[in-house]
Order: C-alpha cells, then structure tokens, then sequence
C-alpha cells in the first residue's frame, strides 16, 4: 500500500514535472481557445499541471478504489504531496549518478 502510494508519487512528479507534457497541452488548449490570434503566455490548469495536486487527487482516489480510506493513509498521501519537490529533486539526482556512472565507465576503459 505505502509502496503503491509511493510510486503513484514518483510517476505523477515524473510526468508533470520532468516531462515537457503539460506544456504541450497548454499550448495546444491555447492555440485552439484563441485560433493562433493570440500569443502564447503561460497560464496554470490546476490541479493537473500540478504534481503536488494530481499527486493528493490520485492518492485520494486509490485509497477509495483499494478500500484503504482512513486517516492515516489520507495523512501518508497528503505528506507525499507535500514533499513532490523532494521527489523531483530525487529523481533528478538518480538520473545524474547514472550518467555520470556511465561516463566514469567509458573514461575507465578509454572508450571516449
């Protein structure tokens, strides 16, 4: 369960936040609202372009559909929005020590 809401977290920050994904979708709202007669200028459509919200509205939602609905699960989902920053920064680190495993690895054996 707590590994569930965990990686719910995970792929909610990563599509909102470290894809391009939203962005994508705004323009394309944009462009159709206004049919190209006006600029694009960046505007929020919360709560799904919002890790922190899509985060507590999946978890709420999956905790309903699993059965799961108490106080302290709703606290463990409101504590993993809340820490979507960290999540994001997290993820970030991952990727950076993997390429950065991978160069060292190239370097050692005289690959580059």
């Amino acid at each position: 369960m707590i590994t569930d809401l965990l990686i719910i977290t995970c792929v909610v920050v990563w599509i909102i936040d470290l894809t391009d994904i939203m962005e994508t979708i705004k323009k394309q709202i944009w462009k159709y609202v206004w049919n190209g007669k006006k600029e694009y200028r960046e505007y929020t459509l919360k709560p799904i372009d919002c890790s922190l919200c899509m985060t507590w509205w999946t978890g709420l939602i999956y905790l309903i559909i699993v059965g799961k609905f108490n106080l302290m699960m709703i606290g463990l989902v409101g504590l993993l929005s809340y820490l979507t920053p960290v999540v994001r920064d997290i993820l970030i680190l991952i990727k950076d020590i993997l390429i950065n495993s991978i160069n060292l690895i190239y370097k050692i054996l005289h690959l580059e």
